[in-house]
């Protein structure tokens, strides 16, 4: 991939439109997308390391709240089972092959490098037993070919989860990521992102008892909104690079505010319906006074611009009915002025006209006066 694609890539995934800014992100990473990625979602090694062990931000980060995304926060109950694995081609792998299948997402679905270095790839880092597993998602991800419709990709989607789990869930909104988080940005909303990977032993349970479970679906509802994705379609296999989606089913929490994009919170393997409903209040409780404040303050400025588009209308509408009292004015002065230079022209022709006649009855009588 060259430049131009990372940059391209970059700026799908951040939503920014700022080229000059984009490129010179990319520059400071040496052009690694991941490495600039992460560092715009505040999720890169010195971030994370900062935040350890912290539940709220800084002094210095409480200017903007949003600027930082939470940390993961595993619950007490699934800290006890010391779940320590990552997936990857719908198997579960030790959690030290983290950064390594995290290189060979975004190899796959963002840098698109050939199946033979894949092949190597997988050999040196994947146990034999999962990388024919592996390889078939590599090869299906690598070979997909022409760049797939993202509402079609979504509407299939939906309806194989309707198909599977019923028609009791958060409301899908069946579109591209990028539309979903800008209909977040544009309604003031924060942006639920569910990854789901069917082949995950998880999933089914999860789907079915916490994201499909009615508190949660009515929450989400009123407050939020969802985003769905397979993480075998190429939009959000590239989502969860970008996310570092190691464990499934993944849910997580985005707002775009000021044009930034950042991760507010984000659970990685199942939950119960409880515990997502905590985290989702908590989210709401912390971050939505922000989004409040920047509603009204978007609303007061649209106010203000209406106020004074009026206020431009009615002295537009004051100086126009000025111009026409003027255009009256002048063309009654003009009328007033042809009419009298009229009855002068009339007068001065009716004068010369009395004026021929006696001076034809003179020398008539002149004439009549001669002759006799």
């Amino acid at each position: 991939m060259d430049e131009a694609e990372k940059l391209e890539c970059f700026m799908e995934f951040t939503q920014l439109q700022d080229v000059e800014t984009c490129t010179e992100l990319l520059r400071s990473h040496d052009w690694n997308v991941e490495a600039a990625v992460n560092t715009y979602l505040g999720m890169g090694d010195d971030a994370h390391q900062q935040r350890a062990g912290q539940d709220g931000p800084s002094r210095g980060e409480e200017q903007n709240p949003l600027a930082e995304p939470v940390p993961p926060r595993p619950d007490a109950a699934h800290r006890g089972q010391a779940r320590r694995v990552v997936e990857f081609a719908g198997v579960e792998l030790p959690e030290y092959l983290a950064i390594p299948i995290a290189i060979l997402r975004l190899m796959t679905s963002v840098l698109g490098f050939g199946l033979g270095m894949m092949g190597g790839i997988f050999r040196a880092l994947l146990p034999t037993r999962v990388q024919r597993q592996a390889m078939g998602t590599v090869q299906a991800i690598a070979q997909r070919g022409p760049p797939e419709d993202p509402l079609v990709s979504a509407q299939e989607f939906l309806e194989t989860f309707e198909e599977t789990y019923g028609t009791v869930h958060p409301p899908f909104l069946v579109t591209s990521y990028r539309d979903a988080l800008k209909a977040s940005a544009d309604q003031f909303k924060f942006l639920v992102v569910y990854l789901h990977n069917p082949n995950s032993r998880d999933t089914a349970m999860f789907c079915r008892e916490t994201l499909c479970s009615q508190p949660v679906v009515d929450f989400i509802t009123d407050n939020m909104f969802f985003w769905a994705g397979d993480v075998r379609t190429r939009t959000a296999n590239q989502l969860a690079t970008t996310l570092r989606a190691y464990t499934f089913p993944y849910t997580g929490i985005l707002v775009q505010y000021n044009s930034r994009t950042t991760l507010l919170d984000n659970f990685q393997g199942p939950v119960s319906s409880e515990q997502l409903l905590n985290r989702l209040g908590q989210v709401l409780m912390d971050q939505g006074p922000i989004l409040v404040a920047a509603r009204a303050e978007v609303e007061e400025r649209a106010f203000n611009r209406q106020l004074r588009e009026e206020q431009d209308r009615e002295y537009e509408e004051a100086l126009a009915a000025d111009r026409a009292r003027e255009e009256a004015r002048v063309a009654e002065a003009r009328r007033a002025e042809e009419e009298r230079r009229a009855a002068e022209e009339a007068a001065a022709a009716e004068e010369r006209a009395r004026a021929e006649e006696e001076r034809r009855a003179a020398e008539a009588a002149w004439s009549e006066r001669c002759h006799a």
